[in-house]
């Protein structure tokens, strides 16, 4: 969370900005900001929803998951970006990273259908496979396999409404997204975009504050997402080699 959220100093203007998006609330702090500002952070944010969102079902990726596995599919180009750095990602963790455990995430209730009474033990051996043509800009998928961006599009989000702010001569700010930040440029004092991060209510480590000056940082906490079953919290980070959550 910003350690503060608006300030003036010699003059110059930071103001503040802030809505929701993708599930969770949105904030920016920007210096001198260009008029039509929040139009542009939303259209960023929209355009990720509309291809990207899991909960949205008639988003590209909810219309890509409702295919025929198998069948290649011509995507924008934003969502072959994501898709692209999903699978570098998952090669690069051996596999931690997953974003074929579409059908695992919505059959525990992290996604547009909500939770099932019991999710079947086959679907955590079954195909999950998603191939990417760079050429084509075209994927398809395994039989078992269904597109889950949730892990990574947030922090998109994020990059390409940054990216539209300094394309439109915004320089100095720190947005976030429900715990994805990026800092650019520094305050009107001089001072970097200081940001506060929150610790976990069992964690007796004390709260850090960290500076982000052309920085960005993803925070995630299974405390604040997830749900409770039977007396026990499934959280919504899944393990890929069992198919549950953590």
């Amino acid at each position: 969370m910003p350690a503060d959220m608006v300030g003036r100093n010699a003059g110059v203007i930071r103001e503040g900005f802030s809505g929701e998006t993708m599930g969770t609330s949105w904030s920016l702090l920007a210096v001198s900001p260009s008029a039509g500002t929040t139009n542009g952070v939303r259209a960023a944010f929209d355009r990720v929803v509309a291809q990207m969102s899991q909960w949205d079902t008639q988003s590209d990726l909810s219309r890509f998951n409702r295919a025929a596995p198998g069948l290649w599919h011509h995507i924008p180009d934003e969502f072959a970006y994501v898709v692209e750095s999903a699978l570098g990602i998952a090669r690069a963790s051996g596999g931690a990273f997953d974003a074929g455990l579409g059908r695992l995430t919505e059959a525990w209730g992290f996604g547009s259908v909500g939770p099932i009474e019991a999710v079947p033990e086959q679907l955590g051996a079954s195909d999950r496979t998603i191939d990417f043509d760079p050429a084509t800009r075209c994927i398809r998928r395994g039989e078992g396999a269904a597109l889950d961006l949730s892990g990574i599009a947030k922090g998109y989000g994020v990059d390409l409404a940054a990216e539209w702010l300094l394309g439109a001569g915004v320089q100095h700010f720190l947005l976030e997204v429900g715990g994805e930040l990026r800092g650019e440029g520094m305050r009107p004092d001089g001072q970097p975009w200081w940001v506060d991060v929150e610790m976990p209510p069992t964690s007796s480590i004390p709260p850090w504050r960290m500076a982000l000056h052309d920085l960005s940082v993803a925070t995630s906490g299974h405390y604040r997402r997830g749900f409770i079953a039977d007396g026990r919290h499934y959280s919504h980070s899944f393990d890929p080699v069992t198919g549950r959550p953590i």
